[in-house]
């Protein structure tokens, strides 16, 4: 059973969000024939972008939840109901979609992959060029909570509570940060599953930062003992950060 980590922006320019996107190295693989809908891959994990005016859920322009991609939604949805959790899935037109509420009373939603792509384009991804980790960051003082419904989602992993852990999904299926609450204005907006819109990628930072200037986006550099980062402000006018790691 294969799971990705898909977080979902919504946003009122799907396009300007798509094309900053690119900047930072993903590539589009699947987007809508009609505009609203866009998902990018990076070399692990995928990001998904929806227009915020034509969300049913209450999706508000910059806001990022928590969200997976499945190959068996049924599956999942009984993993998920074995170990305690509410999942149900539902179909939809494009896909059959598995919602389930998780450890914080979050709603939280994995799309089974989309087989029918009447009304989209699929785009070939070249899985060698370089691009960034897809790591949302999900926050909560209650870290051991979250462990075990990563864990039963399939995800891997060591708790850290009061501090940061990564998750990381099989098969290049990108990541999940979970960290403290470390202040009453975090950089989220909206749904009670919204995380923080992180990458990571190889190497420095350096050739990344000119780009991204060059480009015209604002961002701060953070060298820190725990590693160095950059903070850009995205078209939507949110925080996206992305890691140096070093192997």
């Amino acid at each position: 059973m294969s799971i990705t980590v898909r977080p979902l922006r919504f946003t009122d320019d799907v396009a300007a969000m798509q094309a900053f996107l690119e900047l930072l190295g993903l590539q589009v693989r699947i987007e809508s024939d009609r505009p609203g809908w866009a998902d990018l891959a990076g070399s692990a994990g995928l990001v998904a972008l929806h227009a915020a005016e034509n969300s049913a859920t209450g999706g508000i322009p910059g806001e990022t939840r928590l969200s997976f991609e499945v190959d068996d939604a049924d599956g999942l949805a009984s993993r998920l109901t074995d170990a305690g959790y509410h999942a149900v899935v539902v179909d939809e037109a494009y896909a059959r979609i598995l919602e389930v509420t998780d450890p914080l009373g979050a709603p939280l939603v994995a799309d089974e992959v989309q087989h029918d792509l009447y009304g989209y384009t699929r785009h070939q991804v070249d899985e060698n060029a370089p691009a960034p980790v897809v790591v949302p960051v999900r926050f909560t003082d209650d870290a051991t909570a979250y462990d075990d419904f990563l864990r039963t989602l399939g995800l891997t992993g060591t708790p850290a509570p009061g501090g940061y852990t990564t998750y990381v999904a099989p098969e290049a299926g990108g990541e999940v940060g979970v960290h403290y609450v470390y202040s009453d204005d975090l950089p989220v907006l909206g749904h009670p599953a919204a995380v923080h819109l992180t990458f990571a990628i190889e190497g420095g930072l350096d050739d990344l930062q000119a780009k991204v200037e060059d480009a015209g986006h604002q961002l701060t550099r953070f060298d820190e003992d725990f590693g160095s980062f950059i903070d850009i402000t995205d078209p939507d006018g949110q925080s996206v950060q992305v890691h140096g790691r070093t192997s």
